[in-house]
């Protein structure tokens, strides 16, 4: 702008001064970030249409692991969130150029907790026992939980989401055998630390010995020595009394060893139940034995016999005429 004074008809010596006007500085609207725990944010540039322009930013949420403030781009960190809860920051930025200040620009960065599972401890069964259902939880709201194991033939399905549900357990072997299952947490994106546990299913304990041992002879002893395939399995037993049998009834745990006293003319079966026990299970098996009777002579007379004895002469019977209901060795 020139100035040129006059007065009296006469004119000054000519001035002038200039008027800047300085553009409006402004920042160019910064995307909104969500990052998992420990995971790093991407970086900030500022940009907008003014040249020079400095950007000065602050954030009210220092937690998240980025300063209260600062002034210029914002470098990737590690971002930080170690509740059970999402934590929002927000970032405010203001544009200032040629000394003129812009409008105020913000974002967010949100980071998301790390979901977690609670653990399980290891469970031991028997075979054919029912496990209930397995429900995984935690803390993170909305976590959900992807499950796999390695030994689907215990009864699980091989992978899944969620809780496992009830099912029975089947070891069909002579030995125990294991199962791992392996839960991964996932809320918000983020995936939590695995989480695994064992299911141990022991087999049944049966005997390997006979359950119908040879017959015996009345007042012979009996015998038994159980044994199982199962390792360290262990033998209690135990006899009622039998109708017939002199024995009173018995128990005991191993072997067994008894007298049995056959009382009758008949043919007696002596039942014994044993109960096996390994690794915490137990099963229940019978075991009989047939007990035969001593066998007596019988005399049967014929008629003509006793007229002979009252005239006072003896006939002996003839071994045609000695009747049993059981074969003998001369």
């Amino acid at each position: 702008i020139r100035i040129v004074p006059s007065a009296n008809g006469c004119i000054g010596t000519p001035s002038g001064f200039t008027i800047r006007v300085n553009p409006t500085p402004n920042v160019v609207a910064v995307s909104n970030q969500v990052v998992c725990n420990k995971d790093l944010t991407q970086k900030v540039v500022f940009t907008g249409s003014v040249t020079g322009t400095t950007y000065t930013w602050t954030n009210d949420e220092t937690y998240i692991g980025l300063a209260a403030s600062g002034t210029g781009d914002i470098n990737a960190f590690s971002g930080r969130n170690d509740s059970i809860i999402p934590i929002t920051s927000t970032i405010r930025v203001t544009p200032t150029a040629n000394s003129c200040t812009g409008s105020t620009g913000s974002f967010t960065i949100r980071v998301n907790p790390t979901p977690t599972v609670n653990q399980w401890g290891n469970i031991v069964v028997c075979n054919d026992a029912t496990i209930g259902t397995m429900a995984f939880n935690g803390p993170v709201t909305g976590t959900t939980y992807n499950w796999r194991n390695t030994n689907p033939a215990i009864g699980i399905p091989a992978s899944g989401t969620g809780s496992i549900a009830p099912f029975r357990a089947i070891n069909d072997t002579i030995m125990p055998i294991y199962d791992s299952v392996y839960v991964i947490p996932t809320a918000n994106n983020c995936t939590g630390k695995e989480m695994n546990y064992t299911i141990r299913v022991n087999p049944t304990p049966k005997l390997s010995t006979t359950l119908t041992p040879a017959a015996i002879c009345d007042s012979t002893g009996f015998v038994y020595i159980p044994m199982s395939k199962v390792v360290g399995a262990t033998f209690s037993w135990s006899r009622a009394t039998i109708p017939g049998i002199a024995n009173p009834a018995a128990s005991g745990s191993g072997n067994i060893s008894e007298v049995l006293v056959n009382n009758s003319d008949d043919d007696i079966t002596v039942t014994y139940t044993i109960t096996i026990t390994a690794n915490g299970c137990s099963y229940i098996q019978q075991v009989q034995v047939v007990v035969r009777p001593t066998p007596m002579l019988t005399m049967r007379f014929p008629p003509w016999r006793s007229k002979l004895k009252e005239a006072g002469r003896f006939f002996p019977a003839s071994p045609s005429q000695i009747s049993s209901s059981k074969n003998y060795a001369a």
